[in-house]
């Protein structure tokens, strides 16, 4: 990174982000915006921060999801139908659900192999908002009603 080295009264020198100037804090920033984001990028690795997830809003009630990404339902559903993308070989791949349940003769369907915490599918209750989230096949659930 190319840095132009500016004299200031009790600057230092060998410090570009040594300043008390508002102004030239946001120059220096600006003028580094990717060099900086790129820096970032590489901490937040090194220390394993998970990127923030995105949020995928569904509407059709049979869909193919992707891995990594929050799929979210806002309107009640009578029933969901679920397939997955291959994940990324070598990372954690989590399949995420949150739905309304709509109507008392709600059914899910999650691709084969797919297996419960506990054993069995969970109770699904009218008008609740449930998260369900699957890791390595196993489907994890809970629920909770309307507020």
């Amino acid at each position: 990174m190319a840095v132009k080295k500016v004299n200031y009264q009790n600057k230092q020198l060998n410090d570009i982000f040594w300043t008390t100037d508002a102004n030239e804090v946001k120059a220096v920033v600006n003028n580094n915006a990717d060099e900086l984001s790129a820096l970032q990028a590489q901490v937040n690795e090194r220390i394993n921060v998970p990127a923030l997830e995105p949020i995928v809003e569904q509407t059709a009630t049979t869909v193919v999801i992707d891995p990594n990404v929050k799929n979210l339902w806002t309107s009640p559903v009578a029933s969901l139908s679920i397939q997955f993308e291959p994940g990324t070989q070598g990372k954690v791949n989590e399949y995420k659900l949150e739905f309304i349940v709509g109507g008392s003769s709600f059914a899910i369907t999650l691709p084969s192999g797919v297996r419960w915490l506990g054993g069995e599918e969970p109770e699904w209750n009218d008008g609740y908002t449930y998260q369900v989230s699957i890791e390595n096949s196993l489907a994890v659930g809970g629920g909770w009603p309307a507020s």
